[in-house]
């Protein structure tokens, strides 16, 4: 049996293919042939089985290739740069720059834009709010020199297609009936009427991981103190709420069954964080030690960090650029290095 872990960088090498070097099977012949190779010195009983895993990983390997050159001329070409027109729900709180509210949004089609509003009283929307906007689409800079930074790039890895700077637009619900956007509007107005701002701000940040209400001195202060991770949602924070979870569920209808409450509990959490990458893979390992603690006597949390990186992978490999995600795990995969018993555990 193939291990997930030589899946997962069978296809990590692949995307990696995918977004530097064309498909081209003459380019790639000469590792399928070292490979090929290296499987004749292999004892005759261990030939077939590894010649078969080889073909395997080969295949996610191309798979990840191909899924690659789709998925970023989707984001290329699928809305073209210049007019554009379309109805949108407001995702996030707005950003504030000097002279624009800028937001994140989706369109019917659930693909992501960012849009910038002159700023106004009156373009202070609130999340759920649906509109129909007219302006200019732009695919986002790229990078001018080698090692530059590449604004269109980081906005593909978070499964952004532009940016739009609107015109002109018709505000065409305020309210929403949608329980996400309800719950999230809930708490921020609750928080922001109980608390000062700095409180309200950071609270906001740890719960949802929206950190547009943290004034400028304490995000500073955060920096300067080492503990900037603190203000996204992160395997700390689920962790805190499974505890709780558990401390509520196990006593009322007992461990047995309990489990299904914690795992919506964390694909809740996970939803109202924005499915930042943090948050998904901290949810996704969470899930899994809780389904082998139901299932099986022995997990493997390294496994499970694999197994959600391989799906943040497959939802959008542009992810890999993505800071977020490749700080999350590179912590992660750190930490097993040195202190690998700590990953595995026995029930």
């Amino acid at each position: 049996m193939v291990s997930l872990i030589y899946v997962m960088l069978a296809y990590l090498l692949g995307i990696i293919w995918g977004v530097f070097l064309e498909f081209d099977i003459l380019k790639m012949s000469p590792i399928f042939l070292c490979l090929i190779i290296g499987t004749l010195f292999l004892k005759q009983e261990k030939f077939w089985k590894r010649l078969l895993s080889l073909i395997f990983l080969l295949i996610i390997f191309c798979i990840g290739i191909q899924y690659t050159h789709y998925r970023s001329k989707n984001f290329q070409t699928k809305y073209q740069e210049g007019e554009w027109s379309g109805t949108v729900t407001i995702l996030t709180y707005p950003k504030e720059s000097k002279y624009y509210f800028q937001y994140r949004v989706q369109n019917e089609h659930h693909d992501k834009f960012m849009i910038s509003f002159p700023k106004t009283d009156k373009t202070r929307f609130t999340i759920g709010n649906e509109l129909k906007v007219k302006g200019e689409f732009s695919l986002g800079s790229v990078a001018r020199n080698e090692g530059g930074f590449d604004y269109r790039r980081y906005l593909h890895s978070n499964g952004i297609y532009g940016t739009v700077r609107v015109n002109s637009y018709e505000v065409l619900a305020y309210n929403t009936k949608n329980p996400i956007y309800l719950i999230q509007n809930g708490i921020h107005q609750t928080l922001i009427e109980l608390l000062p701002e700095d409180i309200s701000g950071v609270l906001i940040g740890m719960l949802m991981g929206d950190t547009t209400d943290i004034t400028d001195e304490v995000k500073e202060s955060f920096q300067n103190s080492g503990i900037i991770h603190l203000l996204a949602v992160s395997g700390t924070h689920i962790s805190y709420f499974l505890l709780f979870s558990k401390f509520i569920f196990d006593g009322l209808v007992g461990k047995k069954y309990s489990s299904f409450f914690h795992i919506a509990l964390i694909l809740f959490l996970m939803t109202l964080s924005g499915c930042s990458p943090s948050a998904v893979r901290a949810s996704i390992m969470v899930i899994l030690q809780i389904i082998a603690e139901m299932t099986a006597n022995y997990s493997n949390s390294f496994h499970h960090l694999f197994i959600a990186a391989l799906i943040i992978l497959v939802i959008n490999p542009l992810s890999i650029f993505n800071t977020g995600f490749l700080l999350s795990f590179a912590r992660n995969t750190t930490e097993y290095c040195y202190y690998p018993q700590y990953y595995k555990k026995k029930f």
